[in-house]
């Protein structure tokens, strides 16, 4: 009877450990499940937070940028109030039309005449004529210009041209901001012949 007992205590026993090991290994299984999952949930807010990393970095630059544009923005908005401001205490800069009636195709060149020395003048008018006046005429050509200007104001009154130049009110842009992009290497300052 005693090996009977024992041999239901052995019986018990390995019935015992089964049981003992399908808990063990379904709370392990479930374990590992949950460990996967929990991974995999880290991973992703690893990832999470690398993306709001970047995105940060990048928001970072474009308000260095931003700051350093506005800075740019600033300092040409002072210079250009400094400009604004001497542009006004500047006297005016005096032009005077040649062709008022008559539209004349070309491009629009400024006109230096002045008065000689040589010739004497009426007080009058040798005082309208302290300083050159500019004048804008025009013309396909700077000798047109100075041709056309040359039939209204002769040596023998007493005026001489001096200098015939694009007008740089009329200059056209050029993309990258300068003058005079489209004016021909001719259009530019001439002395008198």
């Amino acid at each position: 009877m005693t090996i009977f007992l024992m041999l239901q205590a052995v019986l018990a026993l390995v019935v015992l450990n089964v049981l003992v090991s399908r808990y063990a290994h379904r709370r392990n299984t479930a374990h590992r499940e949950q460990l996967i999952s929990d991974e995999s949930a880290v991973r992703q807010l690893d990832y999470k937070i690398l993306e709001a990393q970047r995105r940060e970095h990048i928001a970072r630059q474009k308000i260095e940028a931003l700051n350093d544009s506005v800075d740019v923005a600033e300092r040409q908005l002072a210079a250009a109030e400094k400009e604004l401001d001497a542009a006004r205490k500047a006297p005016p800069d005096l032009y005077y039309v040649f062709d008022r009636l008559e539209p004349k195709p070309g491009i629009i060149w400024e006109v230096a005449i002045s008065r000689s020395a040589d010739v004497p003048m009426q007080a009058r008018t040798a005082a309208a004529w302290s300083q050159p006046r500019r004048y804008l005429v025009a013309a396909k050509t700077p000798k047109e210009a100075r041709d056309r200007a040359a039939q209204r104001f002769f040596d023998k009154t007493g005026l001489k041209i001096d200098n015939v130049a694009p007008c740089p009110l009329f200059a056209p842009k050029r993309p990258d901001g300068g003058d005079a992009g489209d004016f021909p290497s001719w259009a530019f300052p001439v002395s008198r012949r």
